[in-house]
């Protein structure tokens, strides 16, 4: 419960918007930010590995937004594993023809809020097996 707090208070209310904003495009705003996100940690383990692979998990993740790769390779899974390519879906991953007004059309917002819900999934499965095997 408390890596789960801890999470959501380090990367939504220590994370300004220069951070957010930036983080995917240069490495200083991803770098302060994922200090700010490691630091609490201290409050639940001192182990220096694990505070560690925490900060470098969550840089990789946030600097170069590799959960888009994982959504757009899990939603090739179907009968003939047909999808469209990569640089069609490269923002989050999903595929969204929002622009056509088709009705059968992801909602961008929902699109939006999968990506984020996948992001925070990944970085708290990441902090949990850092926490359960490292931490003292």
């Amino acid at each position: 419960m408390e890596q789960l707090l801890i999470h959501l208070f380090s990367d939504y209310y220590l994370q300004s918007d220069w951070m957010a904003l930036n983080k995917n495009k240069k490495s200083l705003p991803c770098l302060v930010h994922c200090i700010l996100y490691t630091m609490p940690f201290l409050l639940i383990t001192q182990n220096v590995l694990a505070l560690f692979l925490i900060f470098v998990t969550h840089f990789i993740q946030d600097r170069w937004c590799i959960i888009k790769y994982f959504i757009w390779y899990k939603n090739r899974i179907g009968p003939d594993w047909s999808y469209p390519s990569f640089d069609k879906c490269n923002i989050t991953g999903y595929y969204d023809d929002w622009k056509n007004d088709d009705e059968d059309a992801r909602p961008k917002f929902l699109t939006t809020w999968l990506y984020i819900i996948s992001d925070n999934t990944y970085h708290l499965i990441c902090n949990y097996f850092i926490l359960k095997y490292l931490s003292v």
